[in-house]
C-alpha cells in the first residue's frame, strides 16, 4: 500500500522533528537491532515517548522533553503480543525508574533490560 503524499509529508516531519530532540536514536535502534521486536515513538505534551519492546517481553518507556538533554526511563514488561499494553516490571534487578539520564545511561540500560530472562 502507498502512502498519500500528505500522509508521507507529515510522517517525514515527524522524523525529522524526532531526529532535532533525539539525534541518536537511530545509533541506539541500530545497536539494539537483534533484541528488539518493536518500538513506537509518539508525542506527548512536553516531549516524546518511546517504547521498546525486546525479545524477552521485557521493555523500556522513555520519555525525552523538548527542553531538556535528560530523559526518564521506566522497566516495563508485555503481558500480551502487543504493544500497547505493558505494566512496570519491578522485580528486574535494574532500577525501574531513572530520572535524569543521559544517552548514554539509556545504551546501558537497554542493555541490561534486553539481556533479563524472559518475562
Amino acid at each position: 500500500m502507498e502512502l498519500s503524499r500528505d500522509l508521507r509529508a507529515r510522517t517525514t516531519r515527524k522524523i525529522d522533528e524526532i531526529k532535532q530532540v533525539w539525534p541518536n536514536l537511530n545509533s541506539l535502534l541500530t545497536s539494539l537491532d537483534k533484541s528488539l521486536t518493536c518500538f513506537q515513538i509518539s508525542q506527548v505534551a512536553d516531549g516524546h515517548k518511546a517504547i521498546f519492546r525486546f525479545q524477552n517481553d521485557y521493555g523500556l518507556e522513555i520519555f525525552k522533553y523538548f527542553d531538556s538533554d535528560f530523559f526518564e526511563i521506566v522497566v516495563i514488561r508485555f503481558p500480551g503480543e502487543g504493544i500497547d499494553t505493558y505494566e512496570f516490571a519491578t522485580d528486574t534487578g535494574v532500577s525501574r525508574f531513572n530520572l535524569g539520564c543521559t544517552e548514554e545511561d539509556i545504551f546501558q540500560i537497554c542493555s541490561q533490560v534486553s539481556r533479563l530472562n524472559q518475562a
